[in-house]
Formats: structure tokens, sequence, C-alpha cells
């Protein structure tokens, strides 16, 4: 009879042991599941983010960084060229929403024609970079005011990068957001910048 208790409390403890650890697994499979979906819902928007990014553009990105606009924009309405189809994104110089048959992706980025161009025919060089978590989002934001002042007011192209960082080990992310430019002009664009600083 003891040998039989024994037996079954023993049978008991096991069966409690694979209950937690059924447990531990349903638990580690939905937390996969979330980040897998994150991840992914983070791709799709950087495909149609206003400006994304390419390590291989960019040698001074590192590797284990994921690259993505925090400001990431979806092409809202139709293409800026053919105004009976959706926009699918937007070009990383000048903000215009293209269609499908109008973007073209080049090394993670979206342009429109004109801009691949322009983007191809110049070297590029970092006019600025800022440092932001996300309790300081709000320190980038000069980056693309003076983006779009470059645009709107200068003619002059640009476009940002936004490495980020995920430190595993305290539990934070780290933003390094980049504003390049074209080279020839890093000099005056980096006293010009200056001013927009808050």
């Amino acid at each position: 009879m003891e040998n039989q208790f024994l037996v079954l409390n023993t049978m008991l403890g096991v069966l409690i042991a694979l209950i937690v650890l059924l447990i531990l697994v349903i638990i580690y499979l939905l937390t996969s599941r979330r980040l897998k979906d994150d991840i992914s819902q983070t791709n799709n928007q950087q495909q149609l983010s206003k400006t994304p990014s390419d390590p291989l553009l960019h040698p001074n990105s590192s590797q284990n960084s994921s690259q993505v606009d925090p400001t990431t924009k979806i092409a809202e309405g139709n293409c800026h060229f053919h105004d009976e189809l959706r926009g699918v994104g937007i070009c990383s110089i000048c903000g215009a929403t293209l269609c499908e048959s109008c973007i073209i992706n080049h090394d993670s980025l979206n342009f429109c024609n004109e801009h691949f161009h322009l983007f191809l025919s110049n070297n590029w060089k970092v006019i600025e970079k800022v440092k932001t978590t996300p309790d300081q989002a709000h320190l980038g934001h000069y980056l693309y005011n003076f983006k779009e002042y470059l645009w709107n007011t200068l003619n002059t192209p640009s476009y940002i990068i936004v490495n980020y960082k995920i430190n595993v080990e305290h539990d934070s992310i780290e933003s390094d957001i980049e504003l390049y430019g074209p080279e020839a002009e890093t000099e005056a664009l980096q006293k010009d910048i200056q001013k927009f600083k808050h």
C-alpha cells in the first residue's frame, strides 16, 4: 500500500511538472508569435516609410541594429503622378506619394523616378546625427523640420535614416537619427541646421 502511494505521489509530481512545462511552452509560443507579428508589421511599415534605410549605403550603421524611420508615414491617398492609382509608398527625398508602377525601391530606399537618378548621381554625407530614446523622441524633431525646410525652401535634397539599437541587457531602445545631404554642401548645411536646434 505504501509503495502504491509513493508511485501515485511520484506520478502526480511528474504530471504537475509536465503541466508547468506545457504552460511555459504556451507562453513562449505566444510571446514569440507576438514578437514575430511586431517584426513583420515593422518590416511592412519600413517598405512604405518616408525614409527607409540601408546599411550598405551607410557603412557607419551598425549591422545589429534595425533601421526604421520613427515617423514612418504610410502612403496616403493616390499617386502624385497617377490620380487614379492608390499610393503604396513615399519618395525618400521629396515625400511624394507613389503607386506601384512609379515607386523605385533601391537598397530599401523608396524613390520617384526623378529623385532616384538624383540619389544615384550624388555622394551623400551625414549632416547631423542625434541619439534619442522613446522618452526623448522630440530631440530629433529639428532634423525633420530642417529636411522639410531644405526641400520646400531651398530645393535641396536630403533624407533621414534611423538606426534602432535594442539593448536587451537594459531592456531599452536607442535611436540614432541621421540626416544625409549632398556631400558637396555638407559644411554649409551643418552651419544652417544650427538655427533649427531648440
